[in-house]
């Protein structure tokens, strides 16, 4: 499961977040929306659990602006405290961007995150210009790969014996 946000000005129709998410990278504004969205994200799955739903892993993306800051691993312990959500069933998804800002900090965190037990995704690789070699720096769960990736990769055909 994935926690998407999305944004309605007053009057006008519903925006995707790559129409204001750069904008809340710009001006600061990112940690306060990943806040609420991580918050909100965990107390409603934990809050599913607690009717007796089974438990699902709940993915939210972060930006490396929020990874970056000196407080977010603080901020994902706090939420989880809070909410009493089990690690085990939080994901923090963050694009490959994130690998080549501050390397050796973003490792830092995501060492830490993992020790803690949340699961950490890098989402959208290959969409960049990011390298293999930066995976193995990281202890990332998962990798998802950009369609575009592999989209024009040669298929060999199966040859018929």
């Amino acid at each position: 499961m994935k926690a998407l946000i999305r944004w309605r000005p007053r009057g006008r129709n519903l925006l995707s977040p790559a129409a204001f998410i750069p904008f809340a990278e710009q001006t600061g504004l990112i940690w306060d929306i990943g806040k609420w969205v991580l918050y909100t994200a965990c107390l409603q799955n934990a809050s599913w659990q607690l009717q007796g739903l089974p438990p699902v892993r709940m993915a939210v993306n972060v930006s490396a602006i929020q990874l970056e800051h000196p407080g977010f691993f603080d901020l994902v312990q706090s939420v989880l405290a809070d909410t009493g959500l089990d690690p085990a069933w939080l994901e923090l998804e963050m694009t490959e961007s994130v690998l080549v800002h501050r390397m050796e900090q973003v490792a830092s965190v995501i060492t830490r995150l993992s020790d803690l037990g949340v699961r950490v995704s890098v989402d959208d690789f290959g969409a960049g210009h990011c390298s293999l070699p930066y995976l193995a720096y990281l202890s990332a769960d998962f990798l998802k790969m950009d369609q575009s990736f592999i989209r024009d990769m040669a298929i060999p055909s199966v040859q018929q014996r």
